[in-house]
């Protein structure tokens, strides 16, 4: 079993960076940030004494994500706005869920002093509690990730692991907008 704590900031533009809806202009810029707890079973792995194949399943019983400003931009009529024509209204989300991922696979090799590197894929999916990060979206988003990591072991008490996620996050085009999510996500966790 593996429990890991993952998180960090997102990349400058999710997607799309401009849409239209019911008349107004939306627009992203700042970064979301991702936060999860992660726990991971190996259900079948090889048996190479060098190199492995594992397959796991993985849930994320607390995950959240927020951070992202949606600016909103309407006719503006104001004398401050006189260049621009535009009104900016900030608006800042976060969102809490839970996720799993049911299809798992994992590459370990091992290294000197019993230490290990791992190259992770995942595909699942994330239930948050709102729509994010516009309301025309979905609660309900799907996951893909990649993650290398590098495992140290501790006596014979198990193994510290420590890696970088390449996380995405969107709901596959099942609503009238998909923006997607993506991350750089740092990972650190324990396997007994």
């Amino acid at each position: 079993m593996l429990i890991a704590v993952i998180g960090g900031p997102g990349l400058e533009t999710p997607t799309p960076y401009y849409f239209f809806s019911m008349g107004d202009l939306y627009q992203t810029q700042k970064r979301p940030v991702v936060f999860e707890v992660e726990l991971s079973k190996g259900l079948w792995a090889t048996g190479g004494r060098k190199t492995s194949f594992e397959y796991f399943v993985a849930v994320q019983p607390a995950v959240t994500i927020g951070g992202n400003v949606k600016y909103l931009f309407l006719p503006c009529t104001m004398r401050s706005c006189y260049n621009t024509a535009l009104n900016i209204v900030e608006q800042r989300y976060t969102a809490f869920g839970m996720g799993v991922t049911p299809f798992g696979a994992r590459m370990t090799t091992a290294l000197p002093r019993g230490a290990k590197l791992s190259l992770s894929l995942g595909a699942g999916a994330v239930a948050l509690n709102r729509a994010v990060p516009y309301d025309k979206a979905k609660q309900l988003n799907f996951q893909l990730t990649a993650r290398p990591a590098i495992g140290l072991p501790i006596r014979n008490h198990g193994t510290l692991w420590a890696g970088y996620e390449l996380f995405h996050m969107s709901n596959a085009n099942t609503s009238p907008i998909n923006p997607g999510i993506n991350a750089g996500l740092v990972m650190f966790g324990f396997q007994r």
